[in-house]
């Protein structure tokens, strides 16, 4: 049987992969090969290779390597950038088209700033803070039941002030407090 590729060759099926038994060696050296470019479906596809849903489920039952493969991820994200920097001085050199250039830097930068985003994405977080590092608003702090009811007291006479003052002379304080601000 045969089937056709996205360049529209006629290929043979691709056979079962053989299932290879996830070793801590096995898994050190894809953490290894990660971290210097390779992607991880493209590793899988190798003979000697696990199946990518095998090392999902390995990382899935050790928690611990899940966290080593996305170190790995991150260190890839670093070779992306020496890969940027190196096609960038080819391009210096006039050993490589411009266009091109441009085209493999942005799939680079793309792909980095998804795998490192605080380092290489777009996207930048301002952190505020208030005089010596503290908090910019205070917390707000607890109140006893006789502090809360003597706010809520404030509060109500405030309210009973400003119901038995005639409207106009709020009027009138409001306009002369206009005109003196002019």
């Amino acid at each position: 049987m045969s089937v056709h590729s996205l360049d529209g060759k006629a290929g043979k099926k691709a056979l079962p992969a053989q299932r290879v038994e996830i070793t801590p060696e096995v898994f050190d050296s894809i953490l290894s090969r990660v971290a210097d470019g390779a992607m991880l479906d493209k590793l899988c596809e190798e003979p000697d290779m696990p199946s990518r849903s095998g090392v999902f489920a390995f990382m899935r039952r050790r928690p611990e390597d899940r966290a080593r493969m996305e170190e790995a991820v991150d260190a890839r994200a670093d070779w992306r950038a020496g890969k940027i920097h190196a096609l960038a001085l080819e391009v210096e050199k006039g050993k490589l088209d411009p266009q091109s250039a441009r085209i493999a830097i942005e799939a680079h930068r793309y792909l980095a700033s998804k795998e490192a985003p605080r380092r290489y994405g777009d996207k930048s977080a301002l952190e505020i803070t208030g005089k010596d590092g503290k908090d910019f608003v205070p917390e707000a702090k607890a109140l006893s039941e006789i502090e809360a009811g003597q706010r809520i007291a404030f509060l109500l006479g405030r309210a009973l002030v400003l119901k038995q003052q005639p409207m106009a002379a709020l009027t009138e304080a409001a306009d002369a407090a206009s005109t003196e601000a002019r």
